[in-house]
Formats: structure tokens, sequence, C-alpha cells
């Protein structure tokens, strides 16, 4: 039996304060990463594997968050919390030393790992030490420690790179990585331990996330490796992707049937949107548009700052009414910001013009992305929040890396064309996934009718 925790207001106030700041500088890594990577990819000799580099960190993302929500909901959170720290850690370091592309794509499939097994550890905590009320204020905490990455991040990581090389972006993160996660120290012993024997519905997703991992290795690997029929093995890897998907995700996901099933599929949408968007807009502006690093970085700091705003206005609503909008307003906000983002892909255009539309579509995916965790915990007992918190994370991953999969096997076929040849895909498939997340949260229904709490 595991022993409920009573509320603590210290404990409380530490895990945001320690989460907040650890998040802030992933957040850095991933946003400068996500700036410098076009020069990356250049200098490893792997323009061809560019995608990748984002791809794997999702796909190892996709295995660790099936596993971190067993593990939570038959161990507790302090082990995944610990794990993923050590895995994230060993990703930087892995990074900041690859001689190869492919070792850097290694390090940042460790990364994604070792983030899945932390947000997860993170959106536990929060269900079991944050009384309900509190909760949308904590996620768009999450959301909000992105300001300051979003502020400097990108141009800083650009400066780094200028002065010093990309590989001491890596460097300095490891020392802030192991300082900021400090502050979390005191709130291990007050971490609930347990041990309750594993759920044959987790150990079914579990098996069934392993095998969506492979799938998206494969996969994503197969279109960019020169290897005798590549592309045959990855459409096979993208076929038992799909089947697995039915024992991935809660009951008539794939049918988007009202209720968790709906948030869970919208969650995918909404963040492969972005995923999708965030990636390739460096590499549009850096090569069809010829703007420095610097610009681009400011760029993606832009729509950093738009989520953040997005996700502190959904944390003002009271009314459960409302906040079952936002999913909808999210994504038709989204697919309307990636037309006008577009606009990068093309040299005879204006490249400010994407900078609108990647505000607008941050902006969006910031009302629906943390209102949907909110949403999701509600509808669900605590037994099964880390069921229902990996399950989220599953979709998160699963969307974007699934995007990237699509995009980088045109992109592979593509990349001999002038722009927006290359690029232009991930544009479209982009918009298609916000109008696909508009119409997963327009079937969410109402809590009281769900059947799931």
């Amino acid at each position: 039996m595991t022993r409920e925790p009573t509320y603590n207001p210290r404990l409380a106030t530490l895990l945001l304060v320690g989460s907040c700041i650890s998040i802030c500088f992933a957040g850095f890594a991933t946003l400068g990463v996500t700036t410098i990577l076009p020069k990356i990819a250049q200098d490893l000799n792997g323009d061809v594997m560019y995608p990748l580099a984002n791809g794997m960190a999702l796909a190892g993302q996709l295995v660790a968050t099936a596993v971190a929500g067993a593990w939570c909901d038959t161990r507790g959170a302090l082990r995944p919390l610990l794990f993923g720290l050590v895995l994230f850690v060993l990703g930087l370091i892995t990074c900041g030393l690859a001689p190869t592309m492919m070792v850097f794509i290694l390090g940042r499939l460790a990364q994604g790992l070792g983030g899945g097994f932390l947000m997860v550890s993170m959106y536990v905590l929060v269900g079991s030490m944050v009384p309900p009320l509190r909760r949308p204020f904590f996620f768009a905490a999450f959301a909000a420690a992105w300001v300051i990455p979003a502020l400097i991040g990108p141009y800083l990581a650009g400066k780094i790179y200028s002065y010093f090389g990309w590989r001491m972006v890596f460097h300095i993160l490891v020392p802030a990585i192991l300082a900021a996660a400090a502050i979390l120290l005191p709130l291990l012993r007050h971490i609930p331990r347990f041990k309750v024997p594993l759920a044959p519905s987790a150990r079914r997703i579990m098996r069934s996330a392993i095998v969506a991992f492979f799938a998206l290795t494969v996969a994503q690997l197969g279109f960019t490796l020169p290897i005798a029929g590549g592309g045959i093995f990855a459409l096979v890897a993208l076929i038992v992707l799909v089947i697995s998907l039915r024992w991935l995700f809660p009951p008539g996901t794939l049918k988007l049937r009202k209720g968790t099933a709906s948030m869970v599929a919208a969650r995918g949408f909404i963040n492969a949107c972005y995923v999708a968007t965030e990636t390739f807009i460096p590499l549009m502006l850096q090569t069809a548009h010829n703007w420095t690093v610097d610009q681009a970085a400011l760029v993606i700091s832009a729509g950093s700052i738009t989520w953040a705003a997005g996700a502190g206005f959904q944390s003002k609503l009271t009314s459960e009414h409302l906040r079952r909008k936002l999913p909808t307003v999210g994504g038709i906000m989204a697919a309307i910001g990636g037309i006008g983002t577009a606009a990068a892909a093309f040299p005879a255009l204006p490249g400010w013009l994407s900078i609108i539309g990647w505000c607008f579509t941050a902006f969006g995916v910031g009302l629906a992305y943390p209102a949907l965790s909110v949403l999701a915990l509600a509808a669900t007992p605590k037994s099964k929040h880390g069921y229902i918190s990996s399950t989220l994370q599953l979709a998160d991953s699963l969307g974007g890396a699934a995007a990237l999969t699509i995009i980088t096997s045109a992109f592979v076929y593509l990349a001999h064309l002038p722009a927006p040849g290359p690029m232009l895909p991930a544009m479209i498939l982009a918009i298609l996934l916000g109008v696909g997340a508009a119409f997963a949260g327009s079937r969410i229904g109402s809590l009281a009718t769900t059947g799931e709490k």
C-alpha cells in the first residue's frame, strides 16, 4: 500500500524552485542546440543526418517515459529522477566530445532518455505533493522556466559558438545542470518509497514503447544511411510502429474517443507541430535567407517567449469550461501560424514573416500544452497519475519523433533541390498537425462525462 503524503508548502516550494531551475538549464541545452545544429551538422559532415539529432532524442524520450511511468507507479519517483539526471549529464558529455555526427546523435539519444525519466518524475511529484487547485500554476511555471533560456539561450549559444566553438555549449552545461539539481537534494528523503506489483497494462505499454523505439530508430536511420534497401527497412519499421500504437496509448486514442484518449492524441499532435516547426526554422533562415546564427537565435527566442506567455495565460483561467476549449483554440492558432512560418522556406519572401507566424504558433502551443496536463490529471485518480503522466510524455515524444521521421525521408530525397524544396514538407506537415490538434481537442468532452475520475 502507498502512503498518501500530506501537503507540505515548504516541500512544494522546493519542488517548484528545483524543477524550474533544472528545466531552465535543460531548456538552454535544447534551444541552444536547435540554433547551432546546422553548424554542428556541417562541422561533423552530417548534413543529411540533420533531423536525426532531434529525432533520436525524441525516440529516446519515448521509451524512457514508458519505463518511468511504470517505475514511478511501482517504486516511487526517487530512482527514476536520479537515473534521468545521470543519463542527461552523460548525454551532454558525449555530445561535447563527439568526433562524428553519429556519436553526437547517440549523445542526443542519451539526453532524450534522461529527459524522459526526469519529466515523468516531476509530473508525478506534482500530482502527489501539490493540491489540484495549485497544479495549473506549477505546470505554467514549468513552461515559464523556458523564458530565461528563451531570452538569452539561443543568442548565448551563438556567441559561445562564435568564440569557443559549439562543443563548449555542452561542456559548460554539465556543472550547471549538476548545480541546479542539487537544489532538489533536500527533497529526496521526503519522496514516498513503496513497492507494488507492476500492472499487466503497464508491462504491455513498456513492451510496446520498446518496439516503437526500435521501429522509429530503424525508420530514421534507414532513410539516412547509405545502405542497400534502407528505404524498404524504414517503411517496414513505420508499419510496425503504427501497429504498436494500439497497445501504447489508452483505448480509443487512435479513434479520438472522448476523454483522456483525445487528450493524449491532442498532446501528440500539438507537440509534433511545435517540434517540426522549431527544428527547421534555423536551417531555413540560415540557408534560404542567409541569416546569421545570432539572427536565427532571436527567432527561436521570440517563439519560446510567446509559448511561455500562452502557458501563463492558461494558468489564470479558473473555469473548467474555458480550459477545455484551449486545446482546440491552440491547435487552430498553431495551424494558422504555420502558414506564416512557411515563408522562411521561400527565398523570395521576406524572412520576417516567419517570425510572426512562429510566434502565433508558439502562443497557441503554450495555451494547449499545459492545459492538457491539467485536464488529464484531473480526469484520473492519483493511483494512475504515473500512468497518465507517462502516456502524455509518450505522446509528446512519439508525435515529435514520428513527424521528424516523415520529414527526414522527404529531406533526404529532396536535399539536392534548391529552396524551398527540402524544407517545405516540414512546414506543410506542421500545418496539418495543428489542424489535427484542434480536432482532437474538440473531442475532449466534459470531465464529468468522461467516466475516468
